[in-house]
């Protein structure tokens, strides 16, 4: 059933039933209108990122897909005035994504918590789409949540020896062999027909090797350690080449368990982990709303 509170989601579980949330991604698709996030909130979105792959009229992405590395400094205008917009609307602002620079903007418009959705730790692999651990601890100052993905370019390390096989994959699919510093070896899949978007990602992710739970789980442990278990949860980003050895899809999710539970998370934190945290966030965010409406 599709959910649009935390007590709505809450009562579908307790009723066994499961949940969606209408998130939204990428404000690309709304060009400059403001007023369509009214229109999605209607439509029941209560979750919103503002930025995928390349820049917008919005903010910079912390992947600019072969553009410049920024358009804007972080937010644009347009995005500076959408995060006040979304408190007010009891929408979860999802900072997944972006630059460091337009992380820093939105905690410092936002008067609510944050989630970033789907993000894993620089600290453990150099990659610009995952979060630093200034990065954590502004999230953490903010009251948001981190939600690690269980995606292989995020979760594990490029060996040296990789480095060719991937430059030759990604000039037979006609993208540019070279990715900056930082930068995943599919960096600018979206510009490829849905067809060969899987069959590169398949390619790139056998050049690389592919994590693994404990990989996952090594990520979530940083994020603890450093800002602590209220501030972690698992991002899947089951959609586009996501998918590691042992997390293949959401019915493999026990295996994560078992190994948070085996690293010596308590039933409680798992339970934190695995959602209550996020869903902590969604009422803190419901609660803003109310305050500004």
């Amino acid at each position: 059933m599709l959910v649009t509170s935390a007590s709505q989601l809450e009562a579908a579980h307790k009723a066994g039933r499961i949940s969606v949330i209408p998130g939204f991604l990428n404000a690309r698709s709304i060009g400059k209108d403001l007023n369509a996030i009214d229109e999605l909130h209607k439509r029941g979105v209560r979750v919103f990122g503002l930025t995928h792959a390349g820049h917008n009229d919005w903010a910079d992405s912390s992947r600019p897909s072969g553009g410049p590395l920024q358009e804007h400094g972080g937010l644009s205008p347009l995005g500076k005035q959408a995060i006040p917009k979304l408190n007010r609307l009891g929408i979860v602002v999802d900072v997944s994504q972006l630059t460091p620079a337009g992380l820093q903007q939105v905690l410092q418009l936002t008067r609510a918590p944050v989630i970033a959705s789907h993000s894993g730790v620089r600290g453990l692999v150099e990659n610009t789409r995952n979060l630093s651990d200034a990065e954590l601890d502004a999230i953490k100052k903010n009251g948001g949540t981190v939600q690690v993905p269980a995606f292989n370019a995020y979760l594990r390390r490029i060996p040296p020896q990789a480095q060719q096989g991937i430059r030759a994959i990604r000039t037979r699919y006609g993208l540019p062999a070279e990715v900056a510093a930082g930068v995943s070896p599919n960096d600018g899949y979206p510009t490829l027909s849905e067809e060969r978007q899987a069959t590169f990602n398949k390619e790139i992710t056998a050049a690389v090797g592919r994590a693994s739970v404990k990989d996952l789980v090594d990520q979530i442990d940083h994020v603890a350690k450093r800002i602590g278990v209220d501030h972690v949860g698992i991002g899947t980003d089951f959609d586009h080449g996501s998918g590691i050895e042992g997390f293949e899809n959401a019915g493999d999710a026990l295996n994560v368990t078992r190994e948070l539970l085996g690293r010596g998370y308590t039933d409680e934190q798992v339970a934190k982990i695995w959602g209550g945290n996020f869903l902590r966030v969604f009422r803190a965010v419901e609660a803003v709303a109310k305050q500004t409406s």
